[in-house]
């Protein structure tokens, strides 16, 4: 925006007598003019060739012999970016200054002609108005300016050159990047993880900056302290890790030495550390056991669990953040949504700030016959933690499911994973349901179920601990513990866009021999290489370990690696991917101390 003649339009509202069309005719003629003006200071010639020469004319005279490989026929002469900067450098700063000159003496004419009129007149009033809206053009020109000097800078830093912006007002520095300022110089810097120069910022190997070792979660003491006491849960014995909002990360425990009630803590995951908040008890002073998290965009956060470690209530309650800069959250107060369970349950965030809380389920027919399945409902998690059940439905019908694990396919649909109990009187040459899995969408507000689940290995029984994880676009990692054979398998699916039937793309393949006290699985940043999926597991007395393992874009498992992240035997532990590709892992020691630890592209093993 260039300067509008605001003391005329001040006379003109009082009755100065020019008219508005006058007004907009000059405003005109003076955009046409700058722009005049600005034609001639940064087009005065055409880009020049090499080998040619600027004619008098403001044309080309003929060809000057080079030297040979200085430059090849036709290519730009790349001096011509570099002096057309530096001439829009020098009309920036003439214009700028006839733009301050011009307010300047606009401002000293309002304000006199204001002192001359009475007060609380209509002409003293218009003329006021005039210079606020006079003050408010130059605030829009000088952003203006400042926009033309970031392009500069920024294209000349681009360009290579050594000479940086006089402060970092004057750079937009790019995604991953960051500007840094030191003795009145200052350049835009790739954040660690990244490299590049500044403005373009690749993902890099991590530097041990980064990927810092474990650190404590002990969180900050709350509002009030120490009036208000602080607890810090020391006896953790399950835990759950989620990220969510951008840059957030949120941390729910049992603690057996409190009761094994639920705590919850947040925090802000940035380059070189994570910041955490206060811990707070969420499970209202009840029993919390097997805890399910899940998170959304907008701050709010979906917890479920059960008062007690058999024949207990499951409760599905809501938390969110009333204050990110400090990480407090606020819960709301659980609600019941089933009874006489002793299975943990699965929540994954589906879009709308909507989640399916998965469990295991029983009803009893007109015998008093109690008849299993699997049920799931579809929650709204809605402003202030409010929560609306919108549908229960069943994914499995007569069968008894334990071990439920699930992973978001895309914000509308998943893949949900469990094991069918094998009934009493099952014939003996029954396939096994021990390893199943199906597709799970949302429609409105309804959920749909494919009802043709896939199941592997139908020849084994005593399956144990699983996960699931997406690997690529209808491709998922299914990792599992075989009980009889002692030992972990990784099997990838693939889930048909059209039909949304899974079906088997590779494996079993063998991560490792030998029992394990849990699987987990995160998939890992690919780039434009083939995706990776990262399987987590613990051997009974042994330290936390990871296998690898790069996938295929048909889902076929190929090198695997062994990746060792912890220095010690773990309670339980949970893992997530953060935005930027690093990884985050929190955990419990075996003394029940809750901790967190970043791994980066080096030690997840994402980098080749």
């Amino acid at each position: 925006m260039w300067l509008l003649p605001a003391l005329f339009l001040a006379l003109s509202k009082s009755g100065g007598g020019l008219l508005v069309q006058q007004q907009h005719q000059q405003q005109q003629q003076q955009h046409q003019q700058l722009r005049r003006e600005l034609r001639q200071q940064l087009v005065q010639q055409p880009p020049r060739w090499p080998g040619t020469v600027a004619g008098s004319n403001g044309g080309t005279a003929s060809t000057t012999p080079l030297d040979a490989g200085h430059y090849a026929p036709g290519e730009l002469d790349v001096y011509y970016t570099a002096e057309m900067l530096d001439k829009l450098s020098g009309y920036l700063k003439r214009t700028h200054s006839s733009m301050e000159a011009r307010y300047d003496l606009e401002k000293q004419r309002l304000s006199a002609a204001a002192q001359g009129t009475p007060p609380n007149s209509t002409d003293r009033k218009a003329l006021q108005d005039a210079l606020q809206r006079s003050e408010a053009s130059r605030a829009e020109s000088m952003a203006a300016s400042l926009e033309m000097l970031q392009f500069y800078y920024a294209v000349k830093a681009i360009m290579g050159s050594k000479s940086a912006a006089p402060g970092c007002q004057f750079l937009v520095c790019g995604r991953h990047a960051t500007c840094i300022e030191k003795g009145g110089q200052a350049h835009c810097r790739c954040e660690p993880c990244f490299e590049g120069d500044g403005f373009m910022c690749r993902p890099a190997r991590c530097g041990p900056v980064t990927d810092f070792s474990a650190q404590p979660l002990l969180g900050q003491p709350p509002i009030g302290y120490p009036v208000v006491p602080q607890t810090t849960p020391k006896g953790v014995v399950e835990l759950q890790l989620v990220s969510f909002s951008s840059d957030k990360l949120a941390v729910a425990v049992r603690d057996s030495h409190l009761g094994n009630r639920g705590f919850l803590i947040v925090g802000r995951a940035g380059n070189t550390e994570i910041v955490w908040g206060s811990w707070k008890e969420f499970s209202g002073g009840v029993k919390a056991f097997g805890i399910a998290l899940a998170g959304f965009p907008n701050g709010r956060l979906a917890i479920a669990f059960r008062d007690a470690d058999r024949s207990g209530t499951g409760y599905l309650m809501a938390g969110f953040l009333t204050d990110a800069k400090k990480l407090i959250v606020e819960f709301v107060k659980p609600q019941a949504f089933a009874r006489d369970q002793a299975q943990h349950a699965a929540l994954v965030p589906l879009a709308s700030s909507r989640v399916a809380c998965l469990y295991s389920e029983h009803a009893f027919d007109a015998s008093a016959k109690a008849k299993p399945f699997g049920g799931m409902a579809l929650v709204q998690v809605g402003e202030g933690g409010h929560l609306k059940t919108l549908g229960k439905y069943h994914f499995a019908h007569g069968e008894l499911v334990t071990r439920i694990t699930a992973t978001p396919l895309s914000p509308s649909s998943f893949v949900v994973a469990y094991r069918v109990v094998p009934g009493v009187a099952a014939p003996p040459n029954e396939p096994s349901k021990e390893l199943s899995a199906l597709w799970v969408g949302m429609h409105g507000t309804e959920l749909m179920v494919d009802p043709h689940p896939v199941t592997l290995e139908p020849e084994r029984v005593n399956m144990w601990a699983r996960s699931v994880a997406l690997v690529a676009q209808n491709l998922i990692a299914y990792s599992y513990q075989s009980g009889t054979e002692k030992a972990t398998k990784l099997v990838t699916l693939h889930v048909n866009p059209k039909t949304h039937r899974l079906t088997v793309a590779d494996g079993p393949h063998l991560l490792s021999k030998g029992s394990t006290s849990f699987v987990h699985a995160v998939s890992l940043p690919s780039g434009a290489a083939s995706p990776k999926t990262f399987t987590y597991f613990q051997k009974p007395g042994g330290t936390a370990t990871a296998q690898v393992c790069r996938i295929s874009p048909q889902g076929s498992i190929a090198s695997c690696q062994e990746v060792p992240w912890a220095d010690a035997e773990l309670k339980s532990v949970s893992g997530v991917r953060l935005p930027d590709g690093r990884m985050a892992l929190a955990f419990a020691s075996m003394s029940g101390a809750p901790q967190c630890q970043i791994l980066g592209p080096t030690e997840s093993g994402a980098e080749d």
